[in-house]
This record gives C-alpha cells, sequence and structure tokens, in this order.
C-alpha cells in the first residue's frame, strides 16, 4: 500500500482534547417534554372524578403523550392517536368559565378527542382537556377535564 505523504508544515496533535470526545448530555431545549402543572386547575370546571372509564382511559393516555411528546402543540398532535384536534378557546360566550381567575394574557387550548368506543360500539368516547401553555418555563397547565360540551347557545 502506498504511503500517503503528509502536509507540509502539520501540526501534530498529541491527543484528542476531552471535551471533544465526549458527547454531551445535554439536549436542546426545544427538544425536551414541557412539565405539566395543576396550579391553573379549575374544580369548580373539571369533570374528572365523573369521567367513563373509557373518557377516563383516553384522558390517560393524553396526559401520558403531553408528559413524554409535548413540546409543541403540532408535535402532541402528530404524537398522539388519541387526539382528535387542538384549537384555540375564545374568551366568551359559556367559555368564559374556563377562564376564570386566568390573566388577560393567556390562551387556553382545547385538545378534543371523539369517537365511538373499540370496545363498546354503543359508547361514545368525548372528551376535551382545556389548557394554556407558557413556553418560556416550558409548562404545560392543565386547566380541566371534560366529557360534556359548554353550551354556546346562551
Amino acid at each position: 500500500m502506498p504511503q500517503i505523504p503528509e502536509p507540509e508544515n502539520a501540526q501534530t496533535l498529541k491527543s484528542v482534547p476531552v471535551d471533544a470526545a465526549e458527547l454531551s448530555e445535554v439536549e436542546d431545549p426545544e427538544v425536551l417534554p414541557y412539565k405539566i402543572s395543576f396550579v391553573a386547575y379549575n374544580e369548580s370546571e373539571c369533570e374528572i372524578d365523573g369521567l367513563k372509564r373509557s373518557n377516563a382511559a383516553v384522558a390517560l393516555k393524553i396526559v401520558r403523550d403531553i408528559g413524554v411528546r409535548f413540546t409543541d402543540c403540532v408535535s402532541l398532535q402528530k404524537g398522539s392517536v388519541s387526539i382528535d384536534e387542538i384549537k384555540h378557546v375564545v374568551r366568551s360566550g359559556a367559555y368564559k368559565k374556563i377562564y376564570k381567575g386566568l390573566g388577560e394574557d393567556i390562551e387556553v387550548m382545547e385538545i378534543k378527542r371523539v369517537r365511538k368506543d373499540k370496545r363498546d360500539s354503543s359508547n361514545d368516547i368525548s372528551l376535551r382537556i382545556f389548557f394554556y401553555t407558557l413556553d418560556q418555563e416550558r409548562t404545560f397547565y392543565m386547566i380541566a377535564v371534560r366529557e360534556t360540551h359548554y353550551n354556546l347557545d346562551h
């Protein structure tokens, strides 16, 4: 095998610097999942205590997906088979109740799941999770979990 010539004036590297040889344990913040907080939990609007078993199971799967996959709404919806839609909630009508105690700058979102129960075709799964996020804190604030819809006719 022929010898590969050394470039002129090549410096000989005696050792690789330690920091160049180690992989960093620190991940970019935008790939880390958000923390889940119940500081904004609205007990008077939440129906979690009375959820049907099928809805409770879906709610738990969604909360798991939030804790594992939520880096933003798009990543959550793409990464969870339990979510049909994520949308903004207007601060008017019956939805004003969900905003109770929240600052004017808070924008509430809704995760929606509606489908037939695979185990019991006579049962519908209908679930809504209301939340907001603070990106600078990388925190998902749970407000309420509901089976029933708000009456928007009033």
